[in-house]
């Protein structure tokens, strides 16, 4: 199919892709798996906010590292992130288990969303999560 268009006056990629920083529920909607820069199984989320003005609009390029262990068995700084991860979206993070960052898809959970400059581009990054609170949660934290 063919049809007329103007291109006059827009820049390629111009517009605001950013959401404003604050707290968000998120959808993951891709997973990838593949190693850091330091050979730890790493776990690249790509997210989707749920609901409100910035519906649908996503945050990609959120990295869930596996950090190892050092040589007398105890977990090096930072493991505890991913452990807090899989927690939050309710996979298996006690003791052993076998990641499968497939069954991570639809998962939801609330994100603290920053704008973070990296190379003079600003772009959204995940800063904190945190489970979603259901109405029995909620309702259980009112003291009365």
């Amino acid at each position: 199919m063919a049809f007329k268009y103007s291109g006059r006056g827009i820049s390629p990629l111009s517009g605001n892709f950013l959401i404003p920083a604050g707290i968000y529920r998120l959808k993951i909607i891709d997973t990838k798996e593949g190693l850091s820069k330091k050979g730890d199984p790493q776990v690249v989320v790509g997210f989707a906010v749920v609901g409100g003005p910035f519906a649908n609009r996503e945050i990609r390029f959120h990295n869930v590292t596996f950090f190892g262990r050092d040589q007398a068995g105890e977990p090096l700084p930072g493991a505890g992130i991913a452990v807090h991860f899989l927690k939050t979206i309710g996979q298996p993070w006690e003791n052993d288990y076998i990641v499968n960052h497939l069954n991570w898809w639809g998962k939801e959970l609330t994100a603290e969303v920053i704008e973070d400059e990296y190379n003079g581009k600003v772009n959204n990054k995940i800063k904190t999560i945190q489970p979603i609170e259901t109405k029995q949660e909620v309702e259980e934290q009112v003291p009365f």
